[in-house]
């Protein structure tokens, strides 16, 4: 069947054996991919995470080529008729929105070491973005896109810093770009030369651009924990953090809301001292003890907004309570009119009770509700 380029009945073959294992992507998977096959590809591919792995490897080594370079790599199969789709569709957006796709089906899947062409793309697209929104439609404060790009960028490689350099010099933003060789300590060879001949010859612009980042020092700490692997636990008590975290959960579809409250021989009623927002790049800890004093009521009014009527999912075990704490405080009780425009918000324990009534047996549970929680 494979010789005879009947692909589609080759895969329905081996898929109706359960003989996934004897076959990789060459002989029909990729070839069914090429003629518009997707579906039944995807199909074919459940449940078998290695084959799963590879299939997105092979997707990911068209992310960032150009219209030229794909045609060179797909050009055996077009020469051996294998071929009918158009090269655009795997070029561009088009591979990275079908990458994107995937990924959201199947979130249990470890993706860090196959996609990689992928993730830095991404990473550097959302970059250009903040540089964008900051220096040309003027979207960004300073303070939410310091604190955005210092954060991605400590974490990142020198491969990504350099580019990131060498971006800002491309878009005539060479003073910010000498503010982040300075803050990243960066030696020369990581630097464009035109960039190392402008700090030569602008030592005014260097001396600023240090005095600026004396503003930001909080950003500069050794003080750097994880949760897990590549998820940071970041604190969060002034309002230059805050606006990052801000800028954050505009982009994000889901975030996790936790609270502590402040304990009764410090407050007459239920105050929160510690908000917890959980993203999907980050959990963030919000000292509300500390931000009470220095946060006018316009600051908590554009955070409460953003965190709870944007567009985001909430999701939190017992949200009415950590809600009502929420608006309970010294200041934020001003905001409590904004209660109307909360939406999208799930409370675990809530849904949780009402599916027990609903059917009592549906976690394989023999006790009530009142023993989960």
């Amino acid at each position: 069947m494979i010789e005879r380029q009947m692909f589609k009945d080759a895969m329905e073959v081996v898929a109706q054996y359960q003989l996934h294992d004897c076959y990789g992507l060459e002989e029909f998977v990729i070839p069914c991919i090429l003629q518009d096959k997707a579906p039944l590809v995807h199909k074919y591919l459940e449940d078998r995470k290695h084959l799963q792995r590879q299939y997105m490897r092979f997707l990911d080594g068209f992310v960032g080529l150009s219209e030229e370079e794909v045609k060179k790599r797909l050009k055996p199969y077009k020469d051996k008729k294998i071929m009918t789709l158009q090269y655009g569709r795997f070029s561009g957006k088009t591979i990275e929105k079908m990458i994107c796709r995937l990924t959201s089906n199947d979130q249990s899947l470890q993706l860090d070491d196959v996609l990689p062409r992928f993730f830095r793309n991404r990473a550097e697209g959302n970059l250009r973005y903040k540089v964008q929104s900051r220096f040309t439609s003027n979207e960004l404060s300073d303070e939410a896109y310091f604190g955005y790009v210092s954060d991605a960028l400590k974490r990142a490689d020198d491969k990504m810093r350099k580019y990131f350099i060498t971006y800002l010099v491309a878009t005539r933003n060479k003073d910010d770009a000498v503010r982040w060789v300075l803050y990243f300590n960066m030696p020369d060879t990581m630097i464009p030369p035109d960039l190392v001949s402008y700090m030569q010859n602008n030592p005014i612009t260097v001396n600023e651009a240090a005095k600026n980042l004396k503003k930001y020092e909080l950003y500069n700490e050794d003080t750097y924990i994880e949760l897990f692997p590549n998820y940071p636990i970041i604190m969060v008590d002034n309002w230059i953090s805050l606006s990052h975290l801000i800028e954050e959960i505009r982009n994000e579809t889901v975030i996790g809301i936790d609270s502590e409250w402040k304990p009764q021989y410090l407050a007459t009623g239920e105050n929160i001292a510690l908000l917890q927002v959980a993203t999907s790049r980050a959990v963030y800890l919000i000292d509300f003890c500390i931000l009470e004093e220095k946060l006018t009521l316009e600051q908590w009014k554009i955070f409460i907004k953003i965190l709870l009527c944007g567009e985001a999912t909430k999701l939190g075990f017992d949200l009415m309570n950590d809600l009502r704490a929420l608006f309970a405080g010294p200041i934020t009780y001003k905001l409590k009119p904004l209660e109307k425009d909360i939406n999208n918000v799930i409370c675990l324990k809530r849904m949780v009770e009402n599916l027990l009534v609903i059917d009592d047996q549906f976690v394989n549970l023999t006790s009530k509700c009142i023993y989960l929680v």
